[in-house]
Formats: structure tokens, C-alpha cells, sequence
């Protein structure tokens, strides 16, 4: 849904609201294409069902990186800077725990839009490091293995079947406890989200760039403040800019909320390689 208006203002798209699934614009590409966002979330997906580990996930980057392996069209046609120069790194055999980056300009939102798999781990599992871990792989700084912390945790909560504000609610009374001394590194950065300011911002508050945490704030702005699927990903998109990132986040949430039967058959069709994502999915859910 957000490929085609990627890096479009949100002048743009208070002029033309999207209100259905479109093809071509940014990046001239059919409709039902997904971006490197699903690409890498496959990625993992994959790995996990097969057997988790750090190496069989960079062979994994590395394939979709190289070949458009778990890709919709065959070929990587949009790739974040931190995440290509993190897999060039792997290509050439620098060791897992030095291909990331790790100083504050490498907090774009590469890690966060593929983590979400992972809320499936099951609880005492180490659930919290292997996020951190699959992280540090493109994106190690601080407020990157937060904002994915803080995505992951919510997700498990909404998989628990939490009404979610008090899902949003409870995800925030953990972090606050189990990583204050993180968050203290981080005093402003976090602020909106973990008070709960987040949910009661004007649309005009809110940025939607590409910047990790400007994007997990406009994506769970969004789901909080949505009626139903179709309300959630279209109040994130038309945000403008990282649209596609944005509107994947929030409709990892809204999915898990509202329920696969409440996404709009009309958008399914589209999808491009629907069956082989159908086939993963379907394998993953067995693995667990």
C-alpha cells in the first residue's frame, strides 16, 4: 500500500488521500508489490522456521541482497543505506558483530520494520537479546534495539489477546521497569512513548520520516488511534513520507489485533507471490 507514495509530503497526500491499493509512483512497480520491508521480514521468517541463528539470517540478508531471493519481483529495487552497507559487510566476511552500525547516524528504521516475527517467541526464551541480537545484524545503537524492544512487546501483548490500550498500556509499565537505565541514556528520544503522550498528538505533532524513532512513534500513532484495519493503514500512509515502512508497522499491529478476516479481500488479490507468502507463513506458524 505505501510503495507507490514513498517519500511523498504530507501536502502531497492531504491533496490526494490513498484509499485504495495503487501501482506504479515512486518506485514504478506493479501492483501488489512489496517492498525490502516484507522482503527482510521474510527473511527472518524463514530462519526462524528453519532453526534460528545469527549466520543462517546474514546468508539469508545476503541472498536477498545478491540474487532478489523473497522478493516480489525478482530483483531488489529499494534497500535502506545502514541495511545495503551492513549486508556489503557480510559479503565480504566481516564478522556478524562489527556489520552494523553502531554510532547515532545509523538509527534509520532498517531493523525495526523486519522484527516483528519475533513477538511469536515464546515467553523465557530470551526473547528480549535475540531482539537486540537480530537488530545489531544491520542497526546496534541504542535507541534502534529499543524501538524494537518496544514494537516486539507490544505485539506479544496484543497476541495475548489485551484490549490495546491497555496492551500500550502494560508494554509501557515493563520498559519503564526492566529498562530504565537505557531509556535514562535516551531521556528525550522516548518520552512521548513511554508516557503515553504519543496517543493523544495531533496529526500535525507527528513526524513519519525514516528516522527509527519518528517512525515507531507514526506507526503506533496510528493503530492506536485507528477504528479498524483498513482505518489503521491508510491513517499511516497517508502521513506521507516512509509510507511503506510506516504502513507495514502499523499493519503488523493492526493485523495481530484486528484479525486477518478484517483485511480487505480487494488488497489480498493484489499481493504478488500471495501463495508463497501463504506457504512461509503456514510453515512458521507450525514451527512454533
Amino acid at each position: 500500500m505505501g510503495v507507490p507514495v514513498e517519500f511523498s509530503s504530507r501536502k502531497e497526500r492531504d491533496k490526494d488521500l490513498v484509499n485504495e491499493i495503487r501501482a506504479y509512483g515512486t518506485h514504478h512497480q506493479p501492483y501488489g508489490t512489496w517492498s525490502d520491508d516484507t522482503s527482510l521480514m521474510l527473511c527472518l521468517v524463514k530462519v526462524m522456521t528453519e532453526g534460528y541463528s545469527l549466520k543462517k539470517l546474514s546468508e539469508s540478508f545476503i541472498k536477498f541482497y545478491v540474487d532478489g531471493e523473497l522478493t516480489a519481483t525478482g530483483h531488489v529495487f529499494d534497500i535502506g543505506n545502514t541495511t545495503r552497507e551492513a549486508i556489503t559487510k557480510m559479503i565480504n566476511k566481516v564478522p556478524l558483530e562489527e556489520c552494523g552500525a553502531y554510532d547515532k547516524y545509523g538509527n534509520g528504521n532498517g531493523s525495526l520494520m523486519r522484527i516483528l516475527p519475533l513477538a511469536f517467541l515464546k515467553a523465557g526464551t530470551a526473547e528480549h537479546r535475540i531482539t537486540e541480537e537480530v537488530s545489531c545484524l544491520t542497526h546496534g545503537h541504542a535507541k534502534s534495539l529499543l524501538a524494537c524492544i518496544i514494537y516486539v512487546e507490544l505485539a506479544r501483548k496484543l497476541l495475548s489477546g489485551l484490549e490495546k490500550r491497555k496492551a500500550y498500556n502494560e508494554t509501557m509499565r515493563i520498559m519503564n521497569m526492566i529498562y530504565f537505565k537505557s531509556f535514562r541514556k535516551e531521556p528525550q528520544a522516548f518520552n512521548h512513548i513511554l508516557s503515553g503522550k504519543l496517543i493523544r498528538l495531533p496529526r500535525n505533532k507527528i513526524k513519519s520520516s525514516g528516522y527509527v524513532i519518528d517512525t515507531l512513534e507514526a506507526s503506533l500513532w496510528s493503530f492506536m488511534n485507528s477504528k479498524n484495519y483498513t482505518d489503521s493503514i491508510l491513517t499511516a500512509i497517508n502521513l506521507g513520507g516512509d509510507t511503506d515502512t510506516i504502513g507495514a508497522l502499523t499493519g503488523g499491529l493492526a493485523g495481530l489485533y484486528y484479525g486477518f478476516q478484517n483485511i480487505p479481500d480487494r488488497w489480498i488479490q493484489h499481493i504478488l507471490k500471495k501463495e508463497m507468502i501463504n506457504d512461509m507463513l503456514h510453515e512458521f506458524k507450525n514451527s512454533l
